[in-house]
Parts: C-alpha cells; structure tokens; sequence
C-alpha cells in the first residue's frame, strides 16, 4: 500500500469519525436538536428525555442542576394548522404570541391554584428574534419560580420553561444562548 493510499485512508477515517460524533452530540455532554419539520435549534446537556406529547414536541434535561425540582424544558408547537382552537388563521403575530402565552401560563395559573399555592407572574423582557417575536416572564410561587420564554416565528410557536434556576446557572444560560428559534 503506498504511502498516498494510508494518508487518504486515515483522512478519511478521521472525517467519518468527526461526522458520527456530530450527529451523536458534542464530547462536552451537549446535543444540538433541530426537530424535524422546523429551523429552530438549540442544545441541551444530556441525556435528554423526549417524553410523548399528543400535538407538539417536549425536550428536557435536570443534568446539571442543582435538585430534582429544576429542569430546562422547551416544548414546539408547529404552526399549520395545529392550534386553531387556540389561534384563530389570520391572527397578526403579536396578538398570536399573546394568545399563546396566555393559554400556555394558564395552565401554571390553574397548577398552581389546584395546590392552593400562591403565585405572582411578572413580565420581564421582549426577546430579540430575528424572524418573529419573543417575551420573558417570570413565575414565583413561594420559594420556587420560572423563567418562561415564548417564541412566534413563520414555522412555530415555542415555549422555554425553567424551573428553580436562571441565567446565573452556566449550564441554563448556554441553553438560552443556543436557542435559534
């Protein structure tokens, strides 16, 4: 075999290699997830569950945090046709996120008064997107709170929840950092 042979061998060795390792997740312990049908990416340190949800996609992570009451979850609705009871078709986008928002924090709203819990929510930030909108709310109730984050963009509608943790924890601010909805 010569020498030429054994170096384009290896090259190619190596660039089959770095393309498995690409596909399966980073070696720092993160994945990027692109779900299918959609632009939008983002990563979550693993393992990352993908529990069944009928008419959207959850992905969540506890990795990393501090107790079994914080999670990072980001759940993907798809807009075709998948939330007219919620959006009727030719809502502009800004009254589109506000009626998400709504029905989305209405269930916390409705969790939380079930268990008789108090709760304060406060608006905190719009969000820059580049193609739709975004906000910021958070959610206190007693010594535990949320950091919701909804996105609106042509293809979907995505809501980030964080429990018991914020953009002081390294492992949640590099999540919202690699959130391209």
């Amino acid at each position: 075999m010569s020498k030429r042979t054994t170096i384009l061998g290896l090259t190619a060795a190596i660039f089959l290699v770095s393309i498995m390792t690409g596909a399966c997740g980073d070696s720092d312990g993160w994945t990027t997830i692109k779900p299918q049908g959609t632009s939008t990416t983002f990563e979550l340190p693993e393992p990352v569950e993908h529990p069944e949800r009928e008419g959207y996609s959850m992905y969540q992570s506890t990795t990393g945090m501090d107790s079994k009451n914080n999670k990072i979850q980001i759940g993907i609705w798809q807009r075709k046709d998948n939330l007219k009871e919620i959006i009727p078709p030719g809502t502009a986008d800004a009254d589109a996120l506000e009626l998400f928002e709504t029905h989305c924090l209405d269930g916390l709203r409705a969790n939380l008064a079930g268990q008789n819990l108090p709760f304060h929510l406060e608006f905190v930030k719009d969000l820059g997107v580049e193609k739709g909108l975004g906000q910021q709310y958070r959610m206190n109730s007693g010594d535990e709170f949320s950091i919701n984050q909804f996105y609106l963009n042509p293809d979907v509608l995505i809501w980030v929840k964080i429990d018991n943790s914020d953009e002081s924890n390294p492992r949640v601010k590099r999540f919202l950092d690699s959130i391209e909805p």
